[in-house]
């Protein structure tokens, strides 16, 4: 079902308690320790990547950092950084879409590759809200998202990444589950304690 521009901005109205800046898989960057990231440019700013940074290298970068050694949410604010450099050149966003896409549905692939794909699907839908752009016009990524958890994705991040994506009061079934699977003072535990303050 096509989005329409008033049903957008009525999208954008529900989800306004739980964000201060706009769409949460962009506007709020996540807190990752010290995990290798794409090149950023750092500050509080969560539109700041590197003026330094050859997008041409995006894909190979962001595949090479999407190892199964990566947790879910150093994935999260990977492919949000990415989204971010990808808005300037629409067909190096293509071309990691159907990387990630094609991986996800290779034969061997996993529950890593299947949360992958959704949650670009995802991060570039509500890019596409502010950028207008149609990178994923016409997919769902919340399936593959899901699919990816009843794998044994890390069930808590995970959960976690579908409350980021679901319309409706705050908070939902899905941050509950989360914060039920958070470890005090995990990557998800701080995550979730940062989205609730509102930093």
């Amino acid at each position: 079902m096509k989005r329409t521009f008033p049903a957008m901005l009525l999208a954008l109205a529900i989800l306004a308690p739980q964000l201060s800046a706009g769409p949460p898989l962009i506007c709020h960057p996540f807190e990752t320790g010290d995990l290798e990231l794409l090149p950023w440019k750092g500050g509080s700013n969560w539109n700041s990547p590197s003026p330094n940074y050859p997008v041409a290298k995006l894909v190979e970068d962001t595949l090479r950092l999407l190892s199964p050694k990566m947790p879910v949410i150093g994935r999260m604010e990977t492919m949000r950084r990415a989204a971010i450099y990808a808005s300037s050149n629409v067909a190096v966003g293509h071309e990691l879409l159907a990387r990630l896409m094609g991986r996800a549905m290779h034969e061997d692939a996993d529950g890593l590759a299947w949360f992958d794909a959704g949650y670009l699907v995802e991060t570039f839908r509500q890019l596409g809200w502010m950028h207008k752009n149609r990178l994923a016009e016409g997919l769902d990524g919340r399936q593959w998202i899901a699919r990816s958890a009843r794998a044994g994705v890390e069930a808590g991040a995970v959960e976690y990444a579908l409350a980021l994506m679901t319309e409706g009061a705050w908070p939902n079934e899905h941050v509950r589950k989360a914060k039920a699977s958070a470890k005090p003072g995990s990557l998800l535990a701080i995550n979730l304690a940062r989205h609730e303050s509102g930093k």
